[in-house]
């Protein structure tokens, strides 16, 4: 079949000259929307998806739902209004859609009848509704909750008299990891299915036994139900009581939808995912791996015959991780997404383990992080496109042939907007050679016979990947005057597993020589100030940046966002502490030498370089006491240092109140403008 990308040309708006009137501004960040969770309708004519946009009256991010038109012909808002409306699905009939919504104040899960408009409640759940499934004669609907259990305590309170008003009493864990990024402190209890009748809206409780139902992957909160058949339901669990040490081992398990009867259908040492069943009812497609403990390998792409529990893997020798598989109608083939070379795309799978890649630039909104969401339904394809150009909008057609763009949400910004060109960069890495990939985005008013400061902006992870997408805080350095070079070094996927596996007990290592040698490209061109050379990144990203800064001072100023500081503590105070650990060749105990030896803040008195810290005070995946201890230790040896506590937000900058995302932007502006005249000793 003959290969079909998204054509970039769909993503380049043409922009009259004139209508070019000014730079990015931060406040824009206000005004930028983009579009998610595209869901084609059964009879192909319409596609649901999720609007995202922000309200400065509020400082909050919101979304709705809107439905546009395969052939672009009506586009119109499903729900109105500062609330948050996700998780679209249509019933199989194509006349309603549900969605989980918080317009009563609580999440819900919502039916509306697409002909009139008409929205009704459907629960009333003590609990948000982690994910759910329609039934395929569309009677019921499979959902996953948590169900509450009394709190932990360890002695009987004190007896409170009568109209006395006392403190919150003292709160206990037992569970490893207790407190979630983005969540905070895990209430107690487990995830439960239930079977929610659509007629009477009678909810019945399907599982209730020492598994926890739907929670997977490393403490990311990513939940999975399916049915097979109308009296058949598909999810993945694990012992409640081995999770917090078997992060990336749950299992796929049948489940009947009339007596909560369980048949566990896959048993291995590695995660099990996704479960789908495919049209006709024979095969079970899922996404996982033997698990080698290691901290990242490719994610295959498995099938199973329902009746004789064959297992095959389709594109055993596929060297990228596959998700969010998607059956063919005919039951021959399967659709999956993954990152290649920094693009996020999807390919079609037959069952022989042939693949034909069908789609490229699928993105999310606002950030060059791999990512985004597409679904299919017969011939028709519907995805989330995004380029340097595009924040992210709904891109449809049929599979086998160019998409067109069916949405514009930022047209009226855009079109008054200069943005900062994005290109592609090639080296080679100092260390050993291995062809390393960035992106550099120039200022809008990019003049080569002048010399610019430079930005070295470093993703986090460490397993994941940068690409040519739309990324606001990116953007907004370009406008300011910056270069903003932003590579994947070895550890980033979407380049095959041994070059994410260059980092294996070695983070960081080499990726140092790998980002050293980007910078040394760019000063080749000729362009770029070699006295004004910033450093920055957040997360994994934040770590190397401090890593940096503890073998060079050639940056006049560093910025480090939510950063692990010292492995010692990160492993035994995050959300994801067996996954962090296997990042290391044996425990802390039997290897402290490890933890130490990976960790800056060992080697803080090597660092001269400025540095800004910031970190939200709700984030559990590096939390705050990481950026605490490395504004300490650079203050204790008298560097110049900022410490930024983040009120209320948790790990990352993209699901911040804007205003935070703001402040981010602008401080890192200042703090590297501050340096911009020391000499560098490089």
């Amino acid at each position: 079949m003959k290969l079909f990308w998204v054509l970039l040309s769909c993503f380049y708006l043409a922009i009259p000259a004139q209508a070019l009137e000014r730079k990015l501004q931060p406040d824009d960040i206000f005004s930028l929307q983009y579009a998610s969770d595209p869901q084609v309708s059964p009879n192909e004519k319409q596609i649901v998806y999720v609007r995202h946009f922000s309200d400065v009256m509020t400082d909050q991010r919101y979304a709705n739902l809107a439905l546009v038109t395969v052939d672009g012909s009506s586009h119109t808002d499903l729900t109105h209004g500062n609330q948050i409306d996700t998780s679209p699905r249509w019933s199989p009939d194509g006349k309603k859609i549900t969605f989980i919504s918080n317009q009563s104040g609580s999440p819900q899960l919502l039916l509306l009848d697409v002909a009139t408009g008409k929205k009704t409640a459907l629960t009333q759940l003590d609990a948000r509704p982690h994910a759910y499934a329609w039934s395929p004669d569309g009677a019921r609907i499979a959902l996953i909750k948590n169900d509450p259990a009394a709190p932990l305590t360890v002695a009987e309170p004190a007896n409170k008299p009568k109209g006395a008003e006392w403190s919150p009493p003292i709160v206990y864990t037992d569970r490893l990891g207790g407190r979630a990024n983005g969540v905070g402190a895990e209430e107690p209890g487990t995830n439960e299915i239930y079977i929610l009748d659509i007629k009477s809206k009678k909810l019945t409780q399907l599982t209730k036994d020492a598994r926890e139902w739907g929670r997977y992957g490393h403490a990311n909160h990513t939940y999975h139900i399916a049915w097979a058949d109308n009296e058949t339901i598909l999810s993945v669990a694990r012992d409640q009581h081995a999770e917090e040490f078997a992060l990336k081992d749950p299992n796929i398990f049948e489940i009947s939808a009339s007596g909560g009867k369980v048949r566990q259908i896959t048993d291995r040492v590695g995660p099990d995912n996704t479960p789908l069943a495919s049209p006709d009812g024979r095969y079970i497609a899922y996404v996982g791996y033997d698990d080698k403990k290691r901290g990242y390998q490719i994610g295959k792409l498995y099938v199973m015959d329902r009746e004789s529990r064959k297992i095959s893997v389709l594109g055993e020798n596929f060297d990228r991780t596959l998700k969010k598989p998607v059956w063919r109608q005919d039951s021959k083939a399967l659709y999956a997404m993954y990152d290649d070379h920094g693009i996020t795309k999807v390919a079609e799978f037959n069952l022989s383990g042939e693949q034909t890649e069908i789609a490229a630039n699928i993105g999310t909104g606002g950030t060059s992080y791999g990512g985004g969401s597409y679904s299919i339904v017969g011939k028709t394809i519907a995805l989330t496109g995004t380029s340097p150009e595009l924040v992210g909008d709904i891109f449809t057609g049929h599979v086998g042939n160019p998409l067109h763009q069916l949405t514009d949400l930022n047209k009226k910004l855009m079109d008054n907007i200069t943005l900062g060109h994005v290109e592609e960069i090639n080296w080679a890495s100092s260390h050993d050679g291995w062809p390393m990939q960035g992106w550099a985005i120039y200022p809008p008013d990019f003049d080569k016979s002048k010399k610019y400061p430079l930005i070295l902006e470093i993703h986090g992870g460490p397993w994941l990947n940068y690409g040519p997408r739309f990324d606001a805080e990116k953007q907004l350095y370009a406008a300011a005057g910056f270069i903003v070079l932003y590579p994947n070094p070895r550890g980033s996927t979407s380049y095959g597993e041994e070059f994410a596996m260059g980092i294996h007990h070695l983070y960081p290592g080499n990726d140092y020589d790998d980002l050293m040698s980007g910078v040394d490209a760019m000063l080749d061109k000729g362009f770029v100030n070699k006295n004004r050379l910033y450093v920055t990144g957040g997360s994994g990203g934040g770590l190397l940046t401090e890593w940096i800064t503890v073998k060079t001072d050639r940056f006049q100023a560093a910025a480090s966002f939510y950063p692990v500081t010292n492995w010692v503590s990160a492993v035994t105070t995050t959300d994801i502490p067996s996954f962090l650990q296997s990042w290391f060749p044996g425990s802390l105990w039997e290897n402290p030498e490890a933890y130490q030896k990976f960790s800056p803040l060992y080697f803080a008195d090597k660092v001269k370089t400025p540095t800004l810290i910031m970190s939200g005070d709700n984030d559990w995946r590096t939390p705050f006491s990481e950026a605490e201890q490395w504004f300490g230790a650079l203050r204790l040896n008298n560097v110049d240092a900022v410490l930024a506590r983040v009120p209320g937000e948790s790990h990352g900058s993209s699901g911040w109140r804007p205003s935070h995302q703001i402040e981010k932007v602008e401080s890192v502006k200042a703090w590297f403008n501050r340096y911009s005249t020391t000499v560098s000793t490089h």
